[in-house]
């Protein structure tokens, strides 16, 4: 679920569980330039706000306003803005039927 980014840019990944009645269940991946796992948080609702604690010095503070399949919102790391939605690149998850895999890059220095 992730792609390696540049120098000073980590990923954000959300996985989205997608049965046929509607998002049950999303989770959220902090990764750092190279894929490596940093953090990651579970939350069992579509829309809401949450923290991803990680490795990285600051929280990702996570804001998810809906969209389904590609998760409609923003996110703050160090007083930066990122938005989701059509920002995000999303795909089928490898290997695990059901669930949508998006990431977004972010500035993480």
């Amino acid at each position: 679920m992730c792609s390696p980014t540049g120098s000073g840019y980590c990923n954000l990944g959300i996985a989205s569980y997608m049965p046929s009645s509607g998002t049950k269940i999303r989770e959220v991946f902090v990764y750092d330039r190279y894929c490596r796992g940093l953090g990651a948080r579970p939350f069992d609702s579509d829309t809401g706000k949450w923290t991803v604690y990680s490795l990285l010095p600051w929280t990702v503070e996570l804001t998810v306003t809906g969209g389904g399949r590609v998760p409609d919102g923003s996110f703050m790391y160090a007083g930066r803005k990122t938005d989701l939605g059509k920002k995000m690149y999303c795909r089928e998850c490898s290997g695990v039927g059901g669930w949508e895999c998006c990431q977004v890059a972010f500035d993480c220095h």
